[in-house]
């Protein structure tokens, strides 16, 4: 069995113990190096034993941000070659535009916040004057 080589393992990814979730800190230590162009499309990444020795972590949280990542589209894992880098589309790698503040202030309001807590939507409350329960009342 060969020993794994301290090589894979990127020099820029240190952690924070005291900070906390080091799994959080994996993923977007790793996607923020995808999201610069640091690390490109097919680029292999350091297999999760291999991750988790050099940085002293267990091997569960390693493999639980890589899951993650697979999950976000930032990597792709075929069965006996590892983890790779994704070709990413640009609305993933482009954060969406925010909208002018003109356009959001000139659109009308057509109804004040919809959701409130505390207050109910009235909206589909019947009016007027409903069944007459008082038959109904009298018996119970």
């Amino acid at each position: 069995m060969k020993a794994a080589s301290s090589n894979n393992t990127p020099a820029w990814l240190s952690l924070d113990r005291d900070a906390g979730d080091l799994e959080g800190q994996v993923y977007r230590g790793i996607r923020d190096r995808i999201l610069s162009g640091q690390i490109g499309p097919g680029h292999r990444v350091p297999s999760t034993r291999a991750l988790a020795s050099s940085l002293g972590i267990a091997r569960s949280t390693v493999v639980g941000a890589y899951e993650r990542l697979k999950a976000d589209g930032f990597l792709e894992a075929a069965t006996g070659s590892g983890c790779r880098v994704a070709a990413l589309s640009m609305s993933a790698v482009t954060p969406p535009r925010e909208r002018p503040a003109s356009a959001s202030a000139a659109a009308p309001q057509s109804h004040p916040m919809m959701l409130e807590p505390g207050v109910p939507d009235l909206e589909d409350f019947p009016r007027g004057p409903g069944p007459d329960t008082s038959a109904v009342a009298r018996e119970i």
